[in-house]
Parts: C-alpha cells; sequence; structure tokens
C-alpha cells in the first residue's frame, strides 16, 4: 500500500529534516541513508505477518524536496507499507492515513501529535484480536464435529480447514461492509 501527499511549504529545508527526523524518531522510525531524499523505516517483514498492531509492520518513508519558487518548496512524503500476509482493515487504514497527516503536520508546524494514531493501533489490535478468537472457536467447533459426530481425523483436519474458509469468508464480507 502506497500513500502519498504533497504540499508547498515556505520553511527552511534543514528546518523541515529537524522536525520531520524528530517525528520519526518518535514513532520508532530508523533513518535510511539516502542521497537524494530523507528516508525512514520501521518494522518488519516477519512483524508485517505476524503482529497485531500496524506499529510493527514494514513500512520505509520518503521525503523529498523539490524547488518551487525562490521563496517555497514543494514536499512530498511518501510512505510504502508491506501488507503481505494482512487483509488491511478500515482501522489500519486510518492508522495509516492518520500517521500520514501528523507527518504533515510536524513539518508544517513542527508539532508532534501521535496520540491519535496509538489509539487506532490498540484499536487494530483489539480488532485483530478479536477476529483470531473468532478464528479459533469455529476452528474448534469444526474439529469436534469430525472428531465426535464423524468420528473420523480425516473429517476433523477437513472440517477445520473448512472452519478456516468460513472464516476468511465472513470476515472478507465484513471487511466489504465497513
Amino acid at each position: 500500500m502506497i500513500l502519498e501527499t504533497s504540499f508547498l511549504s515556505n520553511n527552511d529545508e534543514a528546518l523541515i529534516r529537524e522536525r520531520i527526523s524528530a517525528y520519526f524518531g518518535k514513532l520508532g522510525y530508523k533513518p535510511i541513508k539516502s542521497e537524494t531524499a530523507l528516508k525512514f523505516q520501521r518494522g518488519s517483514a516477519l512483524g508485517t505477518w505476524l503482529a497485531f498492531s500496524p506499529m510493527y509492520w514494514k513500512v520505509e518513508t520518503i521525503v523529498e524536496f523539490l524547488r518551487e519558487s525562490p521563496k517555497s518548496k514543494k514536499v512530498s512524503l511518501i510512505y510504502i507499507v508491506s501488507t503481505g500476509g494482512q487483509l488491511v482493515t478500515q482501522i489500519e487504514r486510518k492508522f495509516w492515513n492518520t500517521e500520514l497527516e501528523g507527518a504533515k503536520r510536524a513539518l508544517m508546524t513542527g508539532e508532534i501529535a501521535y496520540g491519535e494514531s496509538i489509539k487506532l493501533a490498540n484499536d487494530a489490535i483489539n480488532q485483530n484480536l478479536l477476529s483470531y478468537l473468532v478464528l479459533g472457536i469455529i476452528s474448534i467447533i469444526c474439529g469436534f464435529i469430525g472428531l465426535f459426530v464423524i468420528a473420523s481425523l480425516a473429517a476433523t483436519l477437513g472440517l477445520m480447514v473448512l472452519g478456516l474458509v468460513l472464516w476468511w469468508i465472513v470476515l472478507r464480507y465484513f471487511q466489504k461492509r465497513k
């Protein structure tokens, strides 16, 4: 998933670099050496696959500066979020958009506010935990049906897989409704 915003700024480029470094530093990003732009990275590919919170997903941010006029610069802010292995929910999308807007605000005003991002990350954790709880319950029920009603290990495994598929279908349906 790629999120991007750009805007004009009359601030000095050094000030903008200082502000964005402070913002991303507070959110746990590490700077990446780059010749052309400011780059920061947080999370890992394993975090994208296994974490309940989008704060641990692999993300790279790029801040580019283009001169518009002698007094103003066009600042482009790009988020490249790894979503492999994820069904990105509405809360997670809102989390990333909120973090992007927070970075824009930090660049423009120097204000570092990330409380809303933390709240949305916690909401995503709660949603994901509930989803996995439902997955577990459906799989266990299907497994018990296979084991005790049909009395077959093959039926147990087959019904557990069926439970996983049903969970996935229900989850996709609810994600499309939001």
